[in-house]
């Protein structure tokens, strides 16, 4: 609704929003967005996942990875410098076994998500991973040494190229989760 001023001057009403208006709708939206991760997290379990790599840290021998880390496409280098850091980081926070896989399915979401590819590019490539994901099918020792060889491969190079720190695995994990709501 504009009116006219006695000068002939046309007065367009303000559709500008107050500061506290903005403020609010700021505030809204951190509620909505954080809302929406932390339902996420839960549907997803992600709770329990890094529960179930702790627990492989607890239990994992490194002579075992480095014995097999060609036939599993972990680079040395990247072995390497998970040692070298200030505070050695456990190879299984960012890299898996066939066996892993093959006894905790639902550990593939954690190291394909690691490795930062979404359940799209999966299905792409023919390494659909949300049966053992969402139903916790296990896989076949051959599709669990494809889907360890892949991750594997390009965390190397992540870690490679990227660096590393004590947590860097839970934010590569937590990077793709938009990607990843469609699993549950």
């Amino acid at each position: 609704m504009t009116r006219q001023k006695s000068d002939n001057r046309v007065v367009v009403p303000s559709l500008a929003s107050t500061p506290d208006e903005i403020r609010m709708a700021v505030e809204r939206n951190a509620l909505d967005r954080g809302v929406s991760l932390m339902k996420t997290i839960v549907s997803l379990q992600i709770d329990t996942l890094l529960g179930l790599v702790d627990d492989l840290v607890r239990l994992y021998d490194k002579k075992d990875f480095h014995k097999c880390a060609a036939e599993i496409g972990i680079d040395t280098d990247a072995l390497e410098r998970l040692d070298d850091a200030q505070l050695p980081i456990p190879y299984p926070y960012y890299f898996c076994m066939p066996c892993t896989l093959m006894e905790h399915p639902e550990l593939v979401f954690y190291y394909r998500n690691v490795a930062m590819l979404s359940l799209k590019v999966m299905r792409g490539i023919g390494l659909d991973t949300e049966c053992f994901e969402g139903l916790g099918v296990p896989p076949s020792k051959q599709v669990a040494g494809e889907l360890a060889m892949y991750c594997n491969k390009i965390v190397s190079e992540l870690i490679k190229e990227g660096g590393i720190t004590p947590y860097r695995h839970i934010v590569m994990m937590m990077a793709s989760l938009g990607d990843s709501k469609s699993m549950s």
